[in-house]
């Protein structure tokens, strides 16, 4: 996920996010990010799997582990852009 000030806003606002999973399954898609070596998490970021979630609610126990490499952030950001394009849809 590209992360801005008006993201960060917003999760503040609604406590919203949303994510793309980590997968650690030796059978890899086309789609799927590897995380580099340098990471604690291993595995692969599923980018067609973008979940959003309410961040505050108690029972998911979130936490931060750690960010994401720009090129793993941008890979990503790039097949998730790629399947939800609606520019065709606002041209017609």
């Amino acid at each position: 996920m590209i992360v801005d000030f008006s993201i960060i806003e917003r999760e503040e606002i609604t406590g919203m996010m949303a994510v793309c999973p980590i997968t650690s399954t030796q059978n890899t898609k086309s789609h799927f990010i590897s995380l580099d070596d340098n990471h604690q998490v291993t595995g692969h970021i599923n980018s067609l799997q973008v979940k959003t979630f309410d961040f505050t609610a108690p029972e998911r126990n979130v936490r931060f582990i750690e960010k994401a490499t720009l090129k793993e952030i941008g890979e990503t950001a790039q097949i998730v852009s790629m399947s939800f394009d609606f520019s065709n849809l606002m041209t017609e």
